[in-house]
Order: structure tokens, then sequence, then C-alpha cells
């Protein structure tokens, strides 16, 4: 049965007090550091970590998340924290010699690693467009430009298309260490998280490379990485041959609703065959063997076909797993999608969302028992819950409104 307006709006409005008063609220409160930055690490109760080191990654979500909420909210703080997270990537990760932005710092501001990862270079993108339409600035959607042209001058590969993804601080190739992963190979998960950087950037510049940069990667997911057993090859080679075969279920998901924004950015419908296609096979496949069809939630990974093998769970994949079903469920109006979406959404509330401290725990055992209690760390930040219910908010409305 399809749900009714009200049960949608209240799911909205749930979301909604969630992401102020839980989420952005424990970042106001307890990640604000006395040096005009943020801190790198706070535990369960906010009580951070003064000698951690700052991650380009952490302070480039910190910058997308409350540019994001502030457009939204238009909330004075959330202007704020935005402006700090900004002067931060700014003055003490850009690299004003080589150009790029580091990779890690310490807690006083000195390189730890000067690596140019597209990785971390992707959401310096996402992140300076989106402070670039809160804040209607030529300036920064032009540092946002700027920044992809850089990375794309270096990094895309115009001969078999897509990026080589490892650089060194003066932009060299760098052939050994690479945090994502085996720096030769092509991963699914830094040409993902370019998609989604690109697509925000040509919603907010309409740049002609911009586009044609997004069609590739369009084209790469439905035609390289996106296997149609539903799984998506999280390494290939450099000639796009895959490398593994298993199933990391949030970045399946997290492909399927990303893929479908990229398409709709591109001026074709929301219901394109190939990327519908694409988007319901990796939701059915993460749900035939990836979820936990008792309590709800997404394991974290498995083989191709087979039921998971890693039954514990983070953070990440469930904010991305609440879009994807909702996305599907919007898309083909199968009602099975949406009771999926609140089974999911029960679940993270009652385990994930901390009701006494705020923010969610990153990670459960196959129990479901908390397993770290770190709140915020180099790698977990606002970004995946805050535009989880950022999302989830305008999608209700839509559906609301039909």
């Amino acid at each position: 049965m399809k749900p009714s307006r009200a049960r949608l709006l209240g799911w909205r409005d749930r979301f909604a007090t969630h992401l102020r008063r839980d989420i952005l609220r424990f970042w106001l409160d307890h990640d604000l550091d006395d040096a005009g930055g943020f801190y790198g690490a706070l535990d369960r109760e906010g009580t951070p970590k003064p000698e951690s080191r700052q991650s380009l990654v952490l302070i480039a979500r910190i910058l997308w998340t409350f540019s994001a909420a502030a457009r939204r909210y238009r909330g004075a703080r959330y202007r704020a924290a935005a402006h700090r997270a900004y002067r931060v990537l700014m003055t003490r990760f850009h690299d004003r010699r080589y150009g790029g932005w580091y990779w890690t710092l310490d807690a006083r501001g000195r390189i730890l690693d000067g690596h140019k990862y597209l990785y971390g270079l992707s959401y310096v993108v996402y992140g300076l467009a989106e402070y670039g339409l809160m804040t209607r600035s030529r300036k920064v959607l032009g540092l946002a430009l700027s920044a992809f042209r850089q990375l794309d001058a270096v990094g895309h590969d115009r001969v078999r298309g897509g990026y080589l993804e490892a650089f060194r601080r003066n932009w060299t190739r760098e052939l050994g260490h690479y945090p994502i992963g085996p720096a030769t190979q092509r991963s699914a998960n830094t040409h993902l998280h370019l998609l989604e950087a690109y697509t925000l950037l040509l919603r907010a510049t309409c740049d002609p490379l911009v586009r044609d940069r997004l069609a590739e990667l369009r084209a790469l997911f439905l035609t390289r990485f996106a296997n149609h057993a539903g799984y998506t090859h999280e390494f290939m080679t450099a000639d796009w041959r895959p490398v593994t075969f298993e199933s990391s279920y949030g970045h399946d998901v997290e492909l399927g609703w990303l893929l479908q924004e990229a398409t709709i950015a591109l001026g074709e419908p929301a219901d394109d065959p190939p990327t519908v296609r694409v988007a319901v096979e990796q939701i059915d496949h993460a749900l035939k063997y990836g979820y936990d069809r008792a309590h709800g939630g997404f394991y974290e990974r498995g083989p191709a076909l087979g039921q998971a093998t890693k039954r514990s769970m983070n953070w990440w994949s469930q904010a991305e797993g609440l879009i994807g079903l909702l996305a599907v469920y919007a898309t083909t109006g199968d009602p099975a999608y949406f009771r999926r979406f609140e089974q999911t959404a029960r679940f993270v509330f009652a385990r994930f969302a901390d009701p006494e401290y705020g923010e969610w725990y990153g990670y459960l055992d196959a129990a479901g028992r908390v397993t770290r209690t770190m709140k915020v760390t180099p790698w977990k930040c606002p970004y995946h819950n805050g535009r989880a219910c950022l999302e989830i908010m305008r999608r209700m409305e839509a559906l609301a409104a039909r």
C-alpha cells in the first residue's frame, strides 16, 4: 500500500529533528577548536583528542555538510561553521607551491602527508561547490572549477577514460602507498566520489568540460564498474579488467542513487532505463545477500554471489542505504522498498543513533553491539548521516507532493 502523506511527512519531520538536535548540534557544541578549526577526533561524549591528525576528507566533508544545512535552514551557526571549514581548507590544507590540497596535517597544521589523492580532492570539489552555492559566490565556484581542472589535467586518462588516482605532492605519479587501495588500479570508490562531486559542480556551474567528464564517469559505471549481477567491482586494472569480485554493500547502494542524480544533472530523465536497471540491481543484490531481514541494516561485505561474510555494520552504509531504498521506491513505486526503508530507519534510530550524547556510533558487531565509540575520526564526519537526513527530507516532500 502506498504510504499516506502524513506518514511521509512524519518521517521527514523525524529526520529533520534528528539532524538539527542530534547530529549538527553535536558538531557545533564539541568539534570547534580554539584555533579557528576543528578537532580531528572526539570520543563518544564529545571530548576532543587535541593531538589528533587533521584529514582533508574530514574538513572537506564538514564544509559540504554545514553549507548544505545552511542552504536548507539559513541558520547563522551553520553558516559560521561552513565559513570556518572554508578558511581551514584554504589556509591550512591548500598547497600554495604546487596547487591542490594536502592529505593530512598534524594538530598544529604541519604537513604529515602531502600526497594529492583524487579521493580527497573529490571532496574538495564537492565541498567548494556546495559552499559556493550557499554563499552565491562566483569566486568560490571558480575555485571549485579550478580544483576540478587541476585534478582533471593531471589525473584524467585520455586514452582509456577514467582517472589515475594517486600523486605525490608535486603531482608526479605515486605507484606505491595509497590509502584507498592499489595505486596502479582504478577504484570504484574514488570514481564514485568524483561522480558525486561533478554532479553538484555541473548543477552549480553548467561547465561543458564538467559535463563531458560526468557523462564519461556515468558511462564507466554503467558499462565497467557495475556488474549486472548486482554488485560493483571495487578495483579494476588500468585497462578496465575486474580485479575484485566482492560486495561492499554500502558502496553498491550508494552508487545506485548517485548514478540517478548524475543522470538527472546531465538532462536525462529520472527513469532512464539503464540507470534505473543498475540502481535496482544494486539495491536488490544488497537486500538479498547483505541485509539483516530480521532487524534491518546493511552488513559490510561479502562475496559477489553469496551471503555476507563480514556481518558487522558501519554507520555510512546505513545512511547510504536509507537514501538508496527511498530513491528506488520513488522510481519503481514498489512498496517493498519503502517497507525496507522504514525497517532500516527504525534500526538506525534504535542502534546507531546515540540518544544520550548525540551523533551516531560508527560500528556495530554482528549482534548489534557497539564496537567503537569514537564519534569523530579522520574518516567519520557529519556527511553521510547528515546528507541522509537532508536527502530523506527532500525526497519525502517530493513523494508527499505527488
